[in-house]
């Protein structure tokens, strides 16, 4: 059976934002701190640290890029607890990346439209990048110099299908899961040559 319990509102001020299709993309808890993450399109990366209630913009620092995309996934540094990196579908940059704990953020080079984007914490400097493309055959972006310039590496990867999951183990190994979009075919392929 189905446990029981009663559900209740949390989206406090976010409730009634003039947003877009798909307005809210994504709901994250950062591991470390207590810390929703909600992205809201057009309107960036909103924090909630009491459950809910209230709901503060985030990157609103002197500086800060502007996120407008409709946030996909958030990947969180798990030895520098300030540092994380949000990829976005639509409507701006793909990538962005924040190191004061979502005070400020910067944009990371010119890809957009990205699934889901994945970090080499392996090392140190953080330099090993990828992130997946959005409904778009062979689109599978590298960044080795820390998200300041990409290329595709998504050329050997299936047609007609999307490979938007990516998962960095080191500067040279990868994952991907592919599937879903395009009728081509799902799995997951593994690339220890970069």
């Amino acid at each position: 059976p189905a446990p029981s319990g009663a559900w209740t509102n949390a989206s406090g001020n976010l409730a009634n934002m003039s947003s877009q299709c798909g307005n809210m993309s994504l709901i994250s808890a950062k591991p470390d701190e207590d810390l929703l993450i909600a992205s809201i399109a057009l309107n960036g990366l909103w924090g909630s640290r009491d459950g809910g209630k209230t709901w503060q913009a985030l990157g609103v620092g002197a500086g800060s890029a502007t996120i407008i995309n409709r946030g996909s996934s958030i990947a969180y540094d798990p030895q520098d607890t300030m540092r994380y990196w949000e990829s976005g579908l639509y409507n701006g940059g793909g990538v962005y990346e924040t190191t004061d704990d979502g005070v400020t953020f910067k944009a990371l080079g010119s890809v957009t439209a990205n699934d889901d984007v994945s970090v080499d914490f392996s090392d140190a400097d953080r330099k090993t990048l990828l992130a997946g493309g959005h409904e778009t055959s062979n689109a599978l972006f590298l960044s080795s110099d820390g998200g300041m310039t990409w290329k595709n590496i998504g050329a050997g990867l299936p047609g007609m299908t999307n490979c938007t999951n990516p998962l960095v183990i080191d500067s040279q190994t990868y994952l991907v899961g592919c599937g879903g979009y395009g009728g081509g075919p799902n799995g997951v392929y593994r690339t220890t040559d970069s």
